[in-house]
């Protein structure tokens, strides 16, 4: 087993496709804004290309294989994944060929790492038990964030995994793109020609940054993974692959992300983006969380398609308090999904 930290710097504009997009039909809009994070889909499907462009002569870009091809693909790559039946079958295992797993993007600069600051951070959360709803008049616990300002929001930026030192600004990493443009190869009115697309591109240093296991002896053949450049996303956006390997027990994504230093017994913070289940907060205190669409792409003649379901999954950096060692175990099975967590989701501490 080889075990690589894989960096991905941006070599112009990128756009990842979410919800917000140009849709058809009944579903049309004018303007679509890529998300900043690829999904950890995305870069499954990346690294699943890449290995076999790197390790084998078999690769096609009409996707068009013989029998025998297909086997030899399987056996180094695996299968596709599937979030519906990862949602359905969390226990059972995914094959992935030579990819034993994979990590949470986080952001990297040089030598630093950086996590989506926690929602909660530098606010001070109390109960007040002993309050009463103004829904009912019943007693309840009415929840309160103090130094929280609805004006400022919720964080939006980037910290270290101990949480030391000021948070980085979303806008100190990531700056917009927006191409305005004319579809003239659409036979609607003219109205319907005009567009807008939200590019983001990465302020000079950081780069995305995820941890990767390889198996690197698939039967008789040594399977190795080069620094590479790599396409991901709509437009087919290029990154620079950097490619280091090390053996240090230190240097893993849980050792840096999810250590003891870093747990708190009353609160659970989600670092990457979790699917969960409606009653989730049937567990907890108290939690304060973002949500994010997620579609599956399905394939319909041979062409890509969006009509396939969506699930809402909560954003990195939500958090959850809890007031028992009994609710925390709930709420921690609750978000275990062994399927999710070996492409990098519904990773928590």
């Amino acid at each position: 087993m080889t075990n690589y930290l894989i960096k991905l710097t941006p070599l112009s504009p990128f756009f990842f496709a979410g919800e917000k997009n140009f849709g058809d039909g009944e579903n049309a809009n004018y303007f679509a804004k890529s998300n900043t994070f690829p999904q950890q889909t995305t870069v499954l499907g990346m690294l699943r290309k890449e290995i076999l462009i790197q390790n084998s002569n078999v690769y096609k870009e009409s996707g068009k294989y013989s029998d025998d091809e297909k086997s030899q693909i399987k056996e180094l790559i695996g299968d596709s994944f599937t979030l519906p039946d990862a949602d359905k079958f969390p226990s059972s295992s995914n094959n992935f060929g030579a990819i034993k797993k994979i990590s949470p993007l986080f952001l990297a600069k040089h030598c630093d790492y950086f996590i989506s600051t926690p929602k909660d951070h530098d606010f001070v959360y109390e109960p007040k038990k002993q309050a009463k709803s103004c829904l009912n008049q019943t007693k309840a616990i009415i929840p309160l964030l103090k130094n929280y300002k609805p004006k400022d929001g919720l964080p939006d930026s980037f910290i270290s995994p101990y949480l030391i030192g000021t948070p980085i600004k979303f806008s100190h990493v990531f700056k917009a793109f927006v191409k305005v443009g004319n579809a003239k190869d659409k036979s609607e009115d003219d109205d319907n020609k005009f567009f807008k697309q939200k590019f983001y591109t990465m302020t000079k240093g950081y780069c995305f940054a995820l941890f990767a296991e390889i198996d690197c002896h698939i039967k008789d053949s040594i399977v190795e993974l080069k620094d590479s450049i790599v396409f991901m996303g709509g437009d087919n956006s290029s990154f620079k692959m950097n490619v280091e390997t090390f053996e240090k027990d230190d240097q893993t994504f849980e050792e840096l992300f999810i250590s003891e230093a870093t747990k708190e017994d009353k609160k659970i913070t989600l670092l990457s983006d979790t699917l969960v289940s409606e009653d989730i907060y049937d567990c907890c205190e108290f939690a304060i969380t973002e949500t994010m669409d997620f579609r599956t792409i399905a394939m319909e003649n041979g062409r890509f398609s969006k009509r396939a379901d969506k699930y809402t999954m909560l954003k990195r950096g939500s958090v959850f308090f809890i007031d028992s060692k009994e609710n925390r175990q709930k709420l921690e099975e609750k978000l275990k999904n062994p399927k999710l967590e070996q492409i990098g989701y519904n990773i928590f501490r």
